[in-house]
């Protein structure tokens, strides 16, 4: 048959016999519920102390359930502590909790470490116990306790009494030792040893509820610890830090009352000085040593001590710093001090430079501007008209005609003088024959032509007779050569400038553009 392990079944049985002939089978059993095996002991989730004054704790423990294939047809927890379950401790007969289908238990317990063992029981076995342990708890300021010659003093009869070896870092002890009744101490000076230290406790019943009326720490026999503390050393020149362990406890040998610190200066010349020696308390693990001398060379030594004796000694050899700043610290620091200094001023002297060469560049600037000015440019203003796809049309002006004039050589000019003059005598007129003629039509436009003439006149006989208009009288050809004509070329019109008026606007000329 093919079974799964974590699965419950449900069982019927029949039988038939193998010794008589022609056997027949006997009629099904009930059905029974076979559960699947608890394989793992049940886990502890949670465990929670709340100490009382009076030295009692309240120990609540809880944990998983079992498997539901191992839980068809209930589950039952067993609990047995190494105090007691009815709450009274040193009972010499256990008596098991047994807890039918939960998962949560509490219980009343002393100051003192218990074992709590868990096993889960259903009808197919038992479970794997589980061991949950709850340390002692710590005591704050532990002192020693009374004694009675070697051992502990009973606070009160009817008592239990237990302990075990105390050692460092330890919350789990190998033995617990119990004794109760009326031979105690002769029970614990035979169960107690020498030189080693003892977490002690005395316990009562008081209703059902266990107590714990004393803690202490118990030496049955003191003696001198038996390896020194491992001390470490930090100097200067006048002074040295020292920091050390404490002893193992198992190696105190008894309760520390101090610490020794002596210091001696040795010399080449083995000249005797004088050792000096300080105690220390048992509670601290540090201490200077001062107004030590400069560059000498000292013994420092470190023992612990009990009321049975000084322990081993620590030694270390130091050296003082020396004053000369050429090795040492100093020296070291001078040169770190030095190389930042450095580094100060360099980096000072690159924000002057850079600052002179703004300040240079500024200044250069500006004499440039004094003396050579800027060129003004002319503003040309954005036209207002802007097409609906904000594209920039460009405007373009066609010029149909435009007339110059250069100054030329003296002998050419006078004789193109002559002739204009001849011609211009029969142009010009007066001022009441040009209105007359505009009347009669004879000048259209700001021009005229000469009687006799169908032609129109060039543009450059327009513009002297424009010249002539304006009441311009040339005397003397000579007189003419020195003035001179300024053209202009403003808003598609050109206008003649005199070179000796040059802020009123000339005639415009016949050159128009679009």
């Amino acid at each position: 048959m093919n079974l799964q392990r974590d699965s419950p079944y449900q069982v019927r049985v029949r039988q038939k016999s193998t010794q008589a002939l022609n056997s027949l089978w006997s009629d099904w059993s009930q059905v029974q519920t076979v559960p699947a095996e608890i394989e793992n002991g049940p886990e502890v989730i949670l465990a929670t102390t709340e100490a009382f004054e009076n030295g009692t704790r309240l120990l609540k423990l809880s944990w998983k359930a079992v498997p539901r294939g191992a839980a068809v047809s209930g589950v039952t927890y067993v609990l047995e502590d190494s105090q007691s379950n009815e709450g009274c401790p040193c009972l010499m007969k256990k008596k098991k909790k047994k807890i039918r289908d939960q998962t949560e238990y509490s219980i009343y317990v002393t100051n003192f470490y218990i074992n709590i063992n868990i096993t889960a029981i259903n009808t197919v076995g038992t479970s794997p116990p589980t061991l949950f342990h709850e340390p002692a708890k710590p005591a704050k300021d532990l002192k020693a306790c009374d004694r009675h010659g070697s051992v502990p003093k009973v606070k009160q009869p009817r008592t239990c009494l237990q302990w075990y070896e105390y050692r460092s870092g330890s919350t789990r002890p190998d033995t617990v030792n119990t004794v109760k009744g009326k031979d105690r101490y002769q029970q614990m000076a035979t169960k107690m040893k020498d030189f080693v230290r003892y977490y002690y406790f005395e316990h009562k019943c008081v209703s059902g509820t266990p107590q714990t009326i004393e803690t202490c720490l118990f030496y049955k026999k003191e003696g001198a610890p038996r390896k020194p503390p491992v001390l470490n050393i930090g100097t200067t020149q006048t002074s040295a830090d020292l920091s050390w362990k404490e002893i193992p406890i198992e190696d105190q040998q008894g309760f520390l009352t101090h610490y020794t610190v002596c210091s001696v200066r040795t010399s080449s010349s083995r000249q005797a000085h004088t050792k000096e020696c300080y105690n220390v308390s048992a509670s601290h693990t540090r201490y200077r040593l001062e107004n030590l001398t400069p560059g000498s060379r000292y013994n420092i030594s470190l023992a612990g001590a009990t009321k049975a004796g000084v322990g081993p000694i620590a030694v270390v050899y130091i050296n003082t710093a020396s004053k000369k700043p050429v090795t040492g610290g100093r020296f070291s620091e001078a040169l770190q001090f030095s190389s930042s200094l450095f580094v100060w001023l360099s980096l000072s002297l690159v924000m002057v430079f850079f600052l002179t060469s703004i300040m240079c560049t500024s200044v250069c600037k500006r004499m440039k501007n004094r003396i050579f000015p800027p060129i003004p440019k002319p503003v040309i203003p954005d036209s207002a008209y802007r097409p609906d796809n904000q594209e920039i049309l460009e405007m373009k002006e066609e010029v149909q005609e435009l007339s110059l004039h250069q100054l030329q050589d003296n002998r050419i000019q006078e004789s193109e003088d002559l002739e204009e003059t001849t011609f211009l005598g029969e142009v010009c007129e007066t001022d009441g024959d040009r209105e007359e003629a505009l009347e009669d039509g004879t000048i259209v436009g700001g021009s005229r032509t000469p009687e006799g003439s169908d032609e129109p006149l060039s543009p450059s006989y327009k513009s002297q007779f424009l010249r002539c208009s304006g009441d311009l009288e040339i005397t003397d050809l000579g007189q003419e050569d020195n003035e001179i004509t300024t053209l202009m070329y403003r808003n598609g019109l050109v206008f003649d400038m005199k070179a000796d008026s040059t802020e009123d606007v000339g005639i415009p000329q016949l050159g128009r553009g679009n």
